[in-house]
């Protein structure tokens, strides 16, 4: 364990529950035997009850599943963004969420997911993640480094849930842990150039979106002496080596 063990684990429930998956590796388990116990039915329901026929049909693997109409699929697709995007309540196991690199547009509203989440403004990971941001810059700062933070896109939906004062007080607590570290802090929170479109859900940009961030973090760093100077200082860095000739 590092020195953030008490950061990490602040609460006695969950360290015991970290302690006890090292020494006891059940999640490991979980996979292995879930499968080896799918294995036996099907075998089981495929060779009959006694000797007999089974009159339990066994049902369709997943490969075997026939391709599904448009509408069908473009429901699953949303279906799969709002899973993977934070509606699955938990860990995402093999197998359980795929999206491929060619997704239709499509915009999922997961307003309701984010109001339960948000109903408490202030839990016990909100000061922890300063704390892990404090340190971490504080880290990167005697590397030697320079770094830009940016405050990512929202939705005007999703910054309503939250309020303007809650928005207010965090960019002010970002900028004072990044001013502490010497880090550059730019948000793009209501940055007017990205819309709905930009958006696969109320917080997570698409690929569209994607194209904007990148644009306008190459616009922060021309704009900014010391986030350029630090990639001029770095002769032998992918972002100097391919840097267009004046």
């Amino acid at each position: 364990m590092s020195a953030y063990v008490n950061r990490a684990f602040n609460r006695p429930w969950s360290r015991l529950e970290y302690f006890a998956g090292q020494e006891i590796p059940t999640r490991r388990l979980e996979a292995p035997l879930k499968d080896g116990t799918r294995s036996f039915v099907e075998t089981f329901l495929a060779c009959g009850i006694a000797g007999g026929e089974s009159k339990i049909a066994a049902q369709p693997s997943d490969t075997k599943l026939t391709a599904a109409s448009d509408s069908a699929n473009a429901k699953l697709v949303a279906d799969q963004v709002k899973f993977v995007m934070g509606g699955y309540e938990g860990n995402i196991k093999p197998g359980q969420a795929v999206l491929t690199p060619n997704l239709p547009k499509l915009f999922v509203d997961n307003s309701r997911d984010y109001k339960r989440r948000y109903k408490n403004t202030h839990p016990d990971t909100y000061d922890v993640q300063f704390d892990y941001l404090s340190d971490f810059l504080s880290y990167l700062k005697g590397e030697g480094s320079t770094v830009l933070v940016l405050g990512m896109p929202l939705t005007p939906e999703n910054r309503a849930i939250l309020g303007e004062k809650f928005f207010a007080a965090y960019g002010k607590k970002v900028a004072e842990v990044c001013n502490q570290n010497k880090a550059v802090y730019v948000s793009l929170v209501e940055a007017p150039q990205f819309g709905r479109g930009d958006f696969c859900d109320t917080v997570h940009l698409n690929a569209d979106g994607g194209g904007k961030l990148a644009s306008a973090i190459a616009s922060i760093i021309a704009a900014n002496e010391p986030l350029t100077a630090a990639l001029d200082a770095h002769t032998g860095s992918l972002a100097t080596r391919n840097k267009p000739t004046p």
